[in-house]
């Protein structure tokens, strides 16, 4: 798992029913046993020097679909569906610690740290739903990375809460509310030097949206338009953001569809200028910034029995700045993954690859600023019990560019041991 922060302006970043009281002693646990064991735990932020300037433009979703594996708003939920008019509640909770080791925590090319690490999970939902498809969601997952190496002061960790109501408006629409709220904590490594611990970031987001599904003539198309709020507490990278999606999709077979999306966003800073080709800041500017992306994915169902699943997904984007264009670039995302699942055995892969072509950013041999993000990650997982399931996981990243800055490998190794009630 890759952590991955949410800032535009940032690169590295990354069933059955049960009680609430449960997920709240282990998210406890989650946070405060790291603290216990005095262990310690990855990325940057675009601030000051050219070449220097995170291209990950994730966002909330995105992240969690690479970070946690799924997306709670498409998470296939293994309940039985309502069958009366009356609500009826469903709840799913899943925790697990991991042991293991990755090389590059810091995602750098100056400062090598490698380190044994311990990994804590947590996951809960509770839903209600009715007949109709009416229905009510409450979503709660955190991931603690734990790292021992001295020179890494702190935990990095993510948590993410979701609540989101959904009403079906006729046989053929619906609509519905979907408030988000994500804290990180992760290191900056261009803080990072050899004498002195690197320093730690966290970040809050804040996400409004609203929703609107209709089915069209064979095809179902989705809107949704969000508000959202961004700060870290460490930096002037504050942000506010409006964004707004389209999508139609066509299901062509059982569990199996096509879509077309298209989404729009764009993004206005408190503090930070505009900047010049070089990095140089221009005096009395404030950075806005806006993003056009389309892509197409597709979601392929090979066996009635749903052991073998694909995922296809390309994307193009265009991010502009209202300066002189120190932000802009096109953006390029091929990625794919395999499920397969057969007994008590699942088999996941998946590879992404990201090109960034920056239009004017240079870097410190006066070219323009390119970089290509390749990541591949496999893991096999056992269930030994009818709740218990062993997990290995591999992930390698690597990050090649004209400057030496944006060139570095990570390796992660990790071996899971998880609960699901």
């Amino acid at each position: 798992m890759t952590f991955k922060p949410v800032s535009p302006l940032l690169r590295k970043s990354r069933l059955t029913s049960h009680h609430m009281s449960l997920s709240i002693l282990l998210f406890v646990f989650l946070f405060l046993y790291p603290k216990t064991t005095q262990a310690l735990y990855n990325n940057n932020t675009d601030t000051t020097t050219a070449g220097k300037t995170r291209t990950s433009s994730m966002e909330v979703n995105q992240i969690l679909d690479g970070l946690l594996g799924k997306d709670p708003l498409r998470v296939e939920y293994d309940f039985e569906e309502p069958t009366a008019k009356d609500w009826s509640m469903f709840s799913g909770f899943k925790a697990g610690m991991g042991f293991g080791r990755k090389e590059n925590i810091l995602e750098s090319n100056s400062l090598i740290v490698n380190s044994n690490l311990q990994y804590l999970l947590m996951d809960f939902y509770l839903s209600y739903a009715d007949i109709d498809s009416n229905s009510l969601l409450f979503y709660l997952t955190a991931d603690n990375y734990n790292y021992y190496e001295t020179e890494l002061s702190d935990n990095e960790r993510i948590i993410m809460a979701q609540i989101q109501g959904k009403r079906q408006a006729n046989e053929k629409a619906s609509y519905g509310l979907n408030l988000e709220y994500v804290i990180q904590q992760y290191y900056d490594s261009l803080d990072a030097s050899s004498d002195n611990d690197v320093s730690i970031l966290h970040q809050h987001e804040i996400e409004i949206s609203t929703f609107w599904n209709q089915q069209l003539e064979g095809f179902n198309g989705q809107l949704n338009l969000a508000l959202i709020r961004n700060s870290i507490e460490e930096t002037d990278d504050d942000y506010s953001a409006i964004a707004f999606k389209a999508e139609l999709s066509k299901q062509y077979r059982l569990n199996s569809n096509v879509a077309l999306f298209f989404e729009s966003t764009n993004s206005y800073y408190d503090n930070l200028k505009t900047k010049h080709p070089d990095g140089t800041s221009v005096p009395g500017t404030r950075l806005e910034t806006s993003k056009q992306e389309i892509g197409l994915k597709n979601r392929h169902i090979w066996s009635t029995d749903k052991s073998l699943k694909t995922l296809f997904e390309l994307e193009y984007l265009v991010k502009q700045d209202n300066g002189p264009g120190y932000y802009n670039y096109n953006q390029l995302q091929v990625s794919g993954a395999l499920t397969f699942q057969i007994d008590s055995w699942k088999i996941e892969s998946s590879a992404e690859s990201v090109n960034y072509d920056y239009d004017k950013q240079l870097t410190s041999d006066n070219e323009t600023l390119q970089i290509w993000l390749l990541t591949l990650d496999c893991s096999i997982e056992k269930r030994i019990s009818g709740r218990w399931s062993l997990k290995g996981e591999y992930e390698y990243q690597n990050s090649y560019s004209n400057d030496s800055e944006e060139t570095y490998t990570t390796h992660l190794i990790m071996l899971t041991a998880s609960l699901q009630i």
